[in-house]
């Protein structure tokens, strides 16, 4: 159990380390961090889902991709340019289907590549990373209070509805460091 107490403590320490120009603390900075963290995820998985999208329109004109004869084989017989048209098509084809498939899990893929990195000595820190997600929260919550109040206001910086990218960049975080 990591008590609120706690957390409000260890906010308010970071807080006498200092204040940036912009009026952020070093908290503020981590949490701005993880968002973007999160953000990147969440480009990534929209990528994704245009990729499944346009591979599945494109697949309606392929029979079964799994079972297709490659098309070069089949254009043996014929000119150099449709041979090589038909090895051009082959390859996007294998594309289609060696990319967009269901199975091509790319969150997974980062996080299997991350891993070796945050395995190395030089990155043991983060291994306890976990300790600072309460204090990160109450931090995020704040932040998003602040932010709530400055969206009825007019001209005024640093206003935001939601930012989902936090909890994002959290559960990757700590996907990488299980």
């Amino acid at each position: 159990m990591y008590p609120y107490d706690r957390a409000e403590e260890f906010n308010k320490k970071i807080k006498r380390l200092g204040v940036f120009e912009d009026g952020g603390t070093y908290l503020d900075k981590f949490r701005t961090l993880v968002t973007q963290i999160g953000n990147m995820l969440g480009l990534i998985r929209m990528i994704k889902s245009a990729g499944l999208r346009y591979a599945s329109t494109i697949s309606n004109f392929i029979p079964n991709t799994q079972d297709i004869k490659k098309f070069t084989e089949i254009s043996e017989d014929y000119s150099a340019f449709t041979k090589e048209s038909s090895a051009v098509f082959d390859k996007i084809i294998e594309s289609v289907t060696k990319n967009y498939t269901d199975d091509t899990d790319y969150f997974s893929l980062l996080v299997n590549t991350f891993k070796g990195v945050v395995s190395t000595s030089e990155s043991k820190h983060l291994h306890n990373f976990y300790m600072i997600i309460p204090a990160l929260t109450l931090n995020f919550a704040d932040s998003l209070l602040i932010a709530k109040d400055k969206i009825n206001k007019k001209n005024v910086a640093g206003m935001y509805f939601t930012d989902d990218g936090f909890s994002l960049g959290i559960a990757y975080i700590l996907r990488v460091l299980d």
